[in-house]
């Protein structure tokens, strides 16, 4: 099967070798594709249905070398690296996809590839998403099964309403109409998948959508769940590209702005998921932010930070809620100034804010929100863990983890109270040596 030809048609720019397989080197293409589709692994083998043709063969036909950092299909021989991933399933350029890999790590390719886009360009990406957004809103209002699945988890079409929440059917023909001749700049911006024999098929189906805006209203992309749970990926985002990554967007920042009028002044909370901020603001906590579906990023915890002061984190109770809550504390210790605070909230195990709100209403999750405990506290306890805090040779490892750990905390408010806490337990005055 002949392969499609990549967006753009402008031969590659000339990247140095040595810095093209650095980048493949730093990004792993199994997380990459795994963002994507469905991957199945068994030891070290990692498979997935290829989206690059169609028509009879093996189901499981592309695979994921993670040793080589290469994929291939068995079936229409496509094969490449994450560059060839991101040019031929996300629809972006080799400029772009090499900016995207950029993106993911600490390379710089300033010297040789202009990250600025043109902003005509910009516009016309903005004002195309702008239309998805609104087919996607009119998809929802005319399907009776995802409004029910937004009415069993407790969200009211005016909440929806105002989050623009959509649905994506499984059928391209939602994009008919005034789109029917934009199908490969929708491709471009990762909303079809284009397939070896030409056609396209939409990246998300049979999904809601969860619009992904910028503090200013401008929609950059997409989130987009499953209606049936335990069939395939939970959540999908949209891919990167110039105007979208997940790890500098924040959800829900745009509304949780325009719910206060003096939002600097009032407490931001920081979920985990799309869901977690619909639920919350169906019961009366319009400040509501999430990341989108990863860990936690600096730029996310900036961001939040120039509209806020007080920031309270609310992740899952569980071990993912862990990671998230030890990766933000790391994050945040450089960042805070004397005048920033957060604090941290502990859900019950198994529980996330939605199920909570869901089950038990808007006073449980008052207690819990009553209830969070400063960032120092929780960094000391972290530090703790393990350690036998009555016995001396405990008292001397709790303070040799600290020390480091204090060398990376910007304010000294927060430097002053955390020393406060490590004088307590260890019972002796703290030094810098």
């Amino acid at each position: 099967m002949n392969a499609v030809r990549p967006a753009g048609g402008a031969p590659p720019i000339r990247v140095p070798q040595d810095v093209i397989d650095e980048l493949l080197a730093r990004v792993d293409l199994l997380d990459l594709v795994c963002e994507s589709i469905r991957v199945h692994s068994d030891a070290q083998i990692h498979r997935a249905a290829c989206p690059f043709h169609t028509g009879p063969g093996d189901p499981m036909s592309l695979d994921i070398d993670a040793d080589t950092n290469r994929l291939r299909c068995k079936v229409c021989e496509f094969q490449g690296s994450a560059i060839g991933w991101l040019m031929y399933h996300d629809g972006l350029t080799f400029q772009d996809a090499i900016l995207e890999l950029a993106r993911r790590t600490t390379i710089d390719v300033g010297p040789w590839i202009d990250a600025s886009r043109s902003v005509h360009a910009r516009r016309l990406s903005l004002a195309l998403l702008d239309q998805v957004d609104q087919v996607y809103v009119d998809a929802l209002a005319a399907h009776p099964a995802p409004a029910a699945y937004l009415a069993r988890r407790g969200i009211s079409p005016g909440t929806a309403a105002r989050y623009r929440i959509g649905y994506a059917p499984p059928s391209i023909g939602v994009f008919d109409g005034a789109l029917v001749r934009h199908h490969r700049r929708l491709w471009q911006q990762g909303l079809l998948i284009r397939k070896t024999d030409g056609e396209y098929r939409p990246r998300f189906s049979d999904r809601l959508t969860f619009p992904i805006r910028t503090d200013v209203g401008e929609t950059i992309g997409f989130g987009a769940r499953t209606l049936r749970d335990g069939t395939g990926v939970k959540y999908l985002n949209s891919p990167g590209s110039p105007l979208f990554s997940k790890r500098h967007a924040v959800y829900g920042l745009h509304e949780a702005l325009q719910s206060w009028s003096d939002p600097s002044d009032t407490p931001f909370l920081l979920v985990e998921g799309y869901l977690d901020v619909l639920a919350l603001a169906e019961h009366g906590f319009p400040r509501a932010v999430a990341t989108l579906g990863t860990a936690v990023s600096e730029h996310q915890v900036r961001q939040i930070s120039r509209h806020t002061n007080t920031l309270i984190a609310c992740f899952d109770g569980d071990a993912g809620g862990d990671r998230a809550q030890a990766r933000l504390i790391e994050i945040a210790l450089p960042l805070l100034d004397d005048h920033q605070h957060i604090t941290i909230a502990r859900l019950p195990a198994g529980e996330d804010p939605a199920s909570l709100l869901l089950a038990s209403g808007r006073q449980p999750m008052m207690r819990v929100l009553d209830q969070a405990r400063p960032i120092e506290e929780v960094l000391l306890a972290q530090l703790g863990t393990g350690l036998d805090l009555d016995a001396i040779s405990g008292k001397a490892a709790l303070a040799a983890r600290a020390r480091p750990v204090l060398k990376t905390v910007r304010s000294h408010a927060l430097s002053a109270r955390l020393i406060a806490r490590l004088e307590h337990v260890i019972g002796l005055s703290w030094s810098e040596d």
